[in-house]
């Protein structure tokens, strides 16, 4: 026979039970039986919540606005193609600036998420020298000496279009003038990436100072105005690199395609790479809730295995083809 509950006290409210986090956009959960009383009964795990989110009774999760601004969702303006529209104005000035440099420093600070570093590092001033420079210049050496000379002699046609003509390239700098040219052209493209960053980030300057947490409604959901400032601008960046390069694709030297079969073992090692990545990290992400942060989560090591199965199908090609 079931017992029955211990009256309550007066003026006593009965208690519900416990929530499980749904994981949505909108923040609340569903009902779930709590755990039995008992030895060894542990509360549930109430998720963290900031002082703002409290007062409003939302909860912090990975697709809310706080959680998002606090890093449960992590979200930038896309490295590529957005961040090198901020650069776009500086490439008339290519004959000082090697647009090489210029694109790969706008995109450098981001290559922490690739090297398993934290952004206090590579988006902050002194990273700038401790970061950005080393990282970028070793990035612009692999570009060039070994990535763009195999691209331009592997990649087909694709609808009459060919994608070899953006991969010209700037070569190497001859003397220590060209050299600084290269160093100062990496260092103003990754200080755009920091400005640019600096508003669409609410933990950073000037966000920080001028809206920080600042919530706004849009279509159903909330978002703090930076993350929605990184929506925004990931868009417009994208679009404007996009229309620049469809006006400069006349004017560039014409670039052949090369037959798909070249092309075939850049192809596969990138993919395969991606996907041998993809695999390692699956196991470590059962628990992540929201997809946002699952799609954030899989997709660096995703991309960190292609970049290595990119570079050891180039390191395996570039002696087996005639100089570009």
């Amino acid at each position: 026979m079931a017992r029955r509950p211990p009256p309550l006290h007066r003026g006593a409210r009965p208690q519900p039970p416990p929530l499980r986090a749904a994981g949505g956009a909108g923040g609340g959960g569903v009902p779930e039986e709590g755990p039995r009383a008992g030895a060894g009964a542990a509360a549930p795990r109430q998720p963290v919540r900031s002082g703002a989110a409290r007062a409003r009774g939302e909860r912090l999760g990975p697709d809310s606005a706080h959680g998002a601004a606090l890093g449960c969702a992590p979200a930038v303006p896309i490295t590529l193609p957005a961040h090198p529209a901020a650069v776009l104005p500086l490439l008339r000035y290519r004959r000082w600036l090697p647009p090489t440099a210029l694109v790969v420093g706008a995109c450098v600070p981001d290559l922490h998420y690739v090297l398993r570093m934290g952004s206090e590092v590579s988006h902050s001033l002194h990273g700038l020298f401790l970061f950005c420079l080393p990282v970028g210049l070793a990035t612009l050496l692999w570009l060039e000496l070994l990535v763009l000379p195999v691209l331009r002699r592997t990649l087909p046609e694709v609808g009459g279009v060919q994608p070899a003509r953006f991969l010209a390239g700037d070569g190497l700098p001859r003397g220590l003038r060209g050299w600084a040219l290269v160093l100062l052209a990496l260092l103003l493209g990754a200080l755009t990436h920091l400005l640019w960053d600096g508003f669409t980030h609410d933990l950073q300057w000037p966000a920080r100072a001028l809206y920080r947490f600042h919530i706004v409604r849009v279509a159903g959901r909330n978002y703090t105005l930076a993350h929605l400032l990184q929506y925004l601008t990931s868009l417009l960046g994208s679009l404007v690199v996009l229309a620049a390069m469809v006006r400069a694709y006349p004017r560039l030297p014409p670039a052949p395609g090369a037959p798909w079969g070249r092309f075939l073992p850049v192809l596969l090692a990138t993919v395969l790479g991606g996907v041998w990545m993809l695999g390692l990290r699956l196991p470590h992400v059962q628990h992540v809730h929201g997809y946002r942060v699952l799609v954030w989560h899989l997709f660096w090591p995703a991309l960190t295995g292609a970049l290595v199965g990119l570079t050891l199908a180039c390191a395996w090609l570039r002696p087996r083809l005639e100089p570009a």
